[in-house]
């Protein structure tokens, strides 16, 4: 039996907190892309597959931009505020 393991892009936003951080490390260990957008600070070091975007998510375009091409989409959104 074989097993194809397909590399995709996925997005996760809220990345930078509790879950958001827990989320991203484990796609990273299955292999993927991870576009890891955050809000005001970037706790990753530098990872192969790993991307960091920052920037507030009620900046469509920059969402539309981060979103193109992505294969799938992970809220990890927490309500603050």
């Amino acid at each position: 039996m074989y097993f194809i393991m397909l590399t995709m892009k996925i997005v996760v936003f809220g990345a930078s907190g509790r879950v958001g951080s827990l989320v991203v490390e484990l796609l990273l260990t299955q292999g993927h892309d991870v576009f890891a957008v955050v809000h005001t600070h970037d706790i990753f070091q530098g990872t192969p597959h790993l991307y960091v975007e920052q920037f507030d998510i009620h900046d469509t375009a920059r969402v539309t931009e981060v979103l193109r091409g992505a294969d799938a989409v992970i809220s990890c959104l927490s309500n603050w505020h």
